[in-house]
């Protein structure tokens, strides 16, 4: 049992933390004004997270494959992803 609870001990936090918001915002409404800039910074640190990861991840990926392209081929394709996610971003059209 303790082994379990070890394991899932994140998960386990995540969905206490999002029952007692949930009660928090539908029996004390106006508490969720004084909770709501944690809960801001909190989606701030993690979408900032995300992008490293993202990209990193397309990097290494990329970079495994080796046997297929050269070196200077997998820089060309890093910079058009780059460039295009950006533009991408510019204009909108992300997802």
């Amino acid at each position: 049992m303790k082994q379990l609870i070890n394991n899932y001990s994140g998960l386990i936090l995540l969905i206490i933390g999002i029952t007692a918001g949930s009660f928090l915002g539908i029996f004390f409404p106006k508490a969720v004004d004084y909770v709501k800039p944690l809960g801001d910074i909190f989606l701030n640190l993690l979408f900032v997270s995300v992008v490293p990861l993202v990209f990193f991840a397309v990097s290494n990926s990329i970079a495994s494959l080796e046997e297929l392209f050269s070196r200077k081929n997998m820089l060309a394709l890093l910079i058009f992803a780059f460039l295009t996610g950006t533009a991408a971003r510019k204009t909108g059209n992300s997802v």
